[in-house]
């Protein structure tokens, strides 16, 4: 019997109040604050309720949407189908405002998550070494692994890459995270690091995990830098007509044009909070294998102690990324490291997740047009989020789309991979 569109809509109505009655119960206890605060301040409790009526009806008016999906209609029909979160009104932390504070509720009210990895050192070219962190269960499908890359400076002690990991683990997958050289509490044996668009050390890492473990199928997810380094290989992959050793990928908060990023990054309140922060992790990487720089400081192609000196991501790109990799300059370089105009030679599956008030990748870096006019990629694109946020109402720590869609994705491309090809 046909429904009639009155009760439809009350039925998705109360769908809706079901699907979030978390999220709403988080608002029920900060009006109730409100009101006990208003009534210990009996004189202003108009004022106090004029406040909270005016704040919820902008959270849900402005705050709470629905993210766009920028997708072709059969990979959109694929997310709609075994991703809903993807399509689903999104509640971002209510009380973050801004990219800056999105992205950092996710990270200071985390929850602490204990993980025992099983370290491997895989050797690299050049005498490097990386480090490989394991997360393996007997009971889990020892022929389907999770692949997850950090951030810049980040490393599998993140509070994302140990989400990843449990998330991997409870749905029956086994996890891996790939620290770059240097991180990872580990010691730089050379002195070469990483950078926005080498890829030899993730081609050789894929090489050595589908060598040992012949058959086995990779998911990987990428955070930031992370998330651009697999772009990168996946772009290579498409140009050379090479099948990629992973079967689909999912990415965060990847920036796709560097040179906006840096000048995103370069702004006054964002080089105190974001800039300072990161430039000093990379120096500090310099700093902490000094001996092994120092040893061979001679033939080096730079000038040792003005890299340590640099105070922003451009000025250690310029005095060490830039000539240790091989580059005329830095706008070579991070041109080199923008993927916008090159995401059409990807030809596996591919999903991205951003946010418009990312301060790394804000919306007008975003190549929307390229992800509709590619049959293999899709980008979910939320109004808020910052970078590497997407916390969830009052509990960006443990409630985050990020880590939602990340489940929804992994476990939709292992289970019904040939619809998805």
């Amino acid at each position: 019997m046909e429904l009639s569109p009155g009760v439809k809509a009350l039925a998705g109505f109360t769908d809706f109040l079901w699907r979030n009655r978390i999220v709403l119960a988080m608002l029920a206890v900060v009006a109730a604050c409100f009101v006990a605060f208003g009534l210990a301040h009996a004189a202003n409790a108009q004022v106090y309720s004029a406040m909270l009526i005016g704040y919820i009806v902008y959270y849900f008016a402005y705050v709470v949407h629905k993210p766009k999906l920028h997708a072709s209609l059969s990979f959109r029909n694929f997310l709609l189908r075994y991703c809903p979160s993807t399509e689903r009104s999104y509640f971002p932390t209510c009380f973050a405002f801004g990219g800056l504070a999105h992205s950092f509720s996710r990270a200071l009210f985390h929850r602490f998550i204990d993980i025992s990895y099983r370290r491997e050192i895989v050797q690299l070219s050049e005498n490097g070494t990386l480090a490989l962190d394991w997360s393996v269960d007997d009971r889990n499908d020892p022929k389907k692994l999770i692949l997850i890359l950090p951030g810049l400076t980040g490393d599998s002690e993140e509070n994302y890459s140990k989400r990843f990991v449990t998330i991997a683990n409870k749905i029956g997958y086994n996890a891996v995270v790939m620290n770059n050289r240097g991180c990872g509490k580990t010691k730089l044996t050379s002195p070469r690091s990483y950078s926005a668009v080498n890829i030899d050390d993730l081609k050789t890492v894929l090489e050595h995990i589908t060598t040992n473990q012949p058959g086995i199928k990779i998911f990987a997810t990428g955070v930031s830098l992370g998330g651009l380094l697999l772009t990168h290989y996946l772009i290579e992959c498409g140009e050379r007509g090479e099948r990629p050793r992973i079967i689909a990928t999912f990415v965060i908060s990847v920036p796709y044009d560097i040179l906006i990023s840096q000048q995103q990054l370069e702004l006054t309140h964002r080089l105190v909070t974001i800039n300072h922060y990161l430039a000093n992790n990379l120096t500090s990487l310099i700093r902490r294998n000094l001996s092994v720089f120092r040893a061979v400081e001679k033939d080096l192609p730079i000038d040792l102690d003005h890299v340590l000196k640099a105070k922003t991501i451009r000025d250690f790109d310029i005095r060490y990324t830039v000539p240790m990799f091989g580059y005329n300059t830095w706008q070579n370089y991070y041109k080199r490291a923008s993927t916008k105009e090159k995401l059409v030679h990807i030809k596996s599956p591919y999903l991205a997740l951003n946010a418009d008030d990312d301060p790394f990748a804000p919306a007008s870096a975003l190549p929307t047009d390229e992800f509709r006019s590619n049959a293999n990629i899709a980008m979910v694109e939320t109004r808020c989020g910052g970078h590497i946020g997407f916390g969830i109402g009052l509990q960006p720590g443990s409630k985050c789309l990020m880590n939602r869609i990340f489940r929804e994705f992994s476990l939709a491309c292992f289970n019904h991979e040939s619809e998805l090809n």
